[in-house]
């Protein structure tokens, strides 16, 4: 695979136009992350545990411009202690649910167990010694923990109602599950590597392992609960895999021979189901790719990353996906924008990492001199582009309009700039600069070429924004033109002979929208009544239905000969 990714070259007219600068998050200065700058979004604000030099390990909320202590968690350290490592508390697995925060908390001296927090100090909901990877989220939440009682090792189900009362199952298994998530009203989770359903009745607790074509897959973890089913990542004989499962209970999964498997799927949003996809890197001996992972749908190559690169944090700014990427030497931030990598260049800091966002501004872990510290920029917002597929025939002449690039501005007053820059073979198309609406410029090489198909790229600019790149795609249809004389006409269009290639009405208006289908009822064409007269472009022979939407009667059969 050849290098795909995108970047803007660190140039003085690119400093000016197409890079931003990041400003240092005052507030969080003196914070420190010896195990990682982890930021969970929910309710406008952002949660991390960090470091503080007088209070030792503490949960932060992050809320516009204020930063919040949530925790007060103290111990008392003794001269040989080292208080880095065990003044405060560890906090992890969060959710939001109910308006409040959950979380997990961990350290030497203080109460471990599941807490939440909402508008005050936090509260402890269950003691317990550690929890699953995960919540199950519907109209309650629920988990799994380990407690200890009369000094041996117990497993429980709890489920959290909306009143933080507490429900607890007995589990009469030898570990909790991992990665629990819920997808289309289904609880899923991994035990002891298999993969399977939770079916929590009013007893018990029951894991039904999910049933797979191969026996021998193994290993599942990463689970996450997408719009259309549920993706993951398992090992099969050593071979990395990812899967799918769709509402129908489906399973699929796809091969990676004699390849590295990044640590985890990341999707967005979190804590719902709305994710539309799932990313993961692959490594092989020359390249690390970032991959695309949809349900029942093979995955695909966005772009390639720098080599060893893993993700270490992803969100969605405006429909969009923004990832963080590192190897360990580097790392930086990259949108995704259609089907290609974007990205984003960041003047004066260093090892943009562990990417998360702040009311439509990106916050991230950088270095300044070395040093540390959390920053927020504004995004570098590119054209948003989507890819477009059309159908032409090969007889359709110079000039004929026959698509439209998908692309918008993600910006106040933005206007775009339009240019192909591939994929024309022998000048066939010609895309308008500033409307984005492809014709045919050469109508005799679209007949010489003899092509089945297009792939045009098109550059997608805006000034001070940068670019992107939209691919359109045309399939070509052969056939071969018609005249009037070979229209046959039924019941309520008429041919014109004066006039070749048109039908005249009487019954519709001017500007009458009338659709035409082919016999299979695939859309065709959209047209136009004007001073009575509809004005047939060159079609195939065959049959064809003219409709005309939402009126009744308006609706009959042409044969074209």
């Amino acid at each position: 695979m050849k290098r795909g990714v995108l970047t803007f070259l660190i140039t003085g007219l690119s400093l000016l136009g197409f890079s931003q600068s990041a400003t240092r998050i005052w507030q969080t200065t003196g914070l420190t992350f010896p195990h990682g700058f982890n930021p969970f979004e929910a309710d406008n604000s952002i949660f991390f545990n960090a470091f503080h030099p007088n209070k030792g390990f503490q949960l932060f909320q992050l809320k516009g411009d204020r930063l919040i202590q949530v925790s007060s968690f103290k111990q008392k350290l003794g001269k040989k202690d080292d208080p880095e490592n065990i003044q405060g508390a560890q906090t992890s697995h969060y959710a939001w649910f109910n308006n409040q925060l959950y979380f997990f908390v961990a350290g030497k001296g203080v109460t471990s167990g599941i807490y939440s927090y909402s508008f005050g100090k936090p509260k402890l909901i269950y003691e317990c010694q550690s929890m699953s990877n995960g919540y199950l989220i519907g109209k309650t939440l629920s988990t799994q923990v380990r407690v200890i009682e009369n000094d041996s090792t117990r497993f429980h189900h709890i489920i959290i109602d909306n009143y933080l009362k507490v429900r607890r199952y007995k589990l009469d298994q030898i570990n909790i599950c991992s990665d629990l998530v819920m997808s289309n009203g289904k609880n899923y989770g991994v035990l002891n590597g298999n993969l399977g359903e939770l079916v929590v009745s009013e007893q018990r607790v029951d894991f039904y392992s999910v049933l797979l074509e191969n026996p021998l897959m193994g290993y599942f973890h990463s689970l996450k609960s997408l719009k259309d089913g549920l993706a993951f990542m398992c090992y099969l004989e050593g071979q990395p895999h990812v899967g799918t499962i769709d509402h129908s209970s489906i399973v699929r999964t796809y091969e990676f021979t004699d390849r590295l498997m990044g640590r985890n799927l990341h999707c967005q949003p979190k804590n719902d189901e709305t994710a539309t996809a799932a990313y993961f890197v692959l490594h092989d001996q020359e390249n690390t790719t970032l991959m695309e992972l949809k349900v029942g749908v093979i995955p695909r190559e966005i772009g390639d990353v720098p080599e060893q690169s893993d993700i270490t944090g992803s969100t969605l700014l405006k429909k969009q996906m923004v990832l963080s990427m590192s190897n360990g030497y580097e790392s930086n931030l990259y949108q995704i924008n259609g089907r290609d990598l974007v990205e984003q260049e960041i003047r004066y800091i260093d090892h943009p990492n562990r990417v998360t966002q702040l009311n439509g501004n990106l916050v991230y872990l950088a270095k300044e001199n070395n040093q540390e510290f959390i920053f927020t920029s504004d995004p570098l917002l590119p054209p948003k582009v989507e890819t477009s597929n059309f159908t032409i025939f090969d007889f359709y002449a110079s000039g004929r309009e026959v698509g439209m690039v998908n692309a918008k501005s993600q910006n106040k007053r933005g206007r775009l700039h339009y240019n192909i820059i591939s994929g024309n073979d022998g000048d066939v198309f010609k895309v308008n600069p500033s409307t984005g609406v492809i014709t045919i410029d050469n109508a005799r090489n679209l007949r010489r070429n003899k092509k089945p198909s297009y792939t045009v790229r098109v550059e997608v600019s805006e000034r001070n924004k940068g670019s992107s790149v939209a691919t359109v795609n045309f399939t070509v249809n052969e056939g071969r033109p018609f005249n009037h004389t070979n229209l046959r006409e039924t019941l309520m269009f008429f041919p014109d002979f004066s006039r070749p290639n048109t039908l005249t009405s009487t019954k519709l208006p001017d500007g009458e929208t009338v659709l035409v289908y082919d016999i299979n009822f695939n859309m065709v064409d959209l047209l136009f009544v004007e001073n009575g007269v509809i004005k047939l472009p060159s079609y195939p022979p065959g049959m064809y239905i003219l409709n005309v939407r939402n009126k009744e009667n308006l609706y009959q059969k042409i044969e074209l000969q």
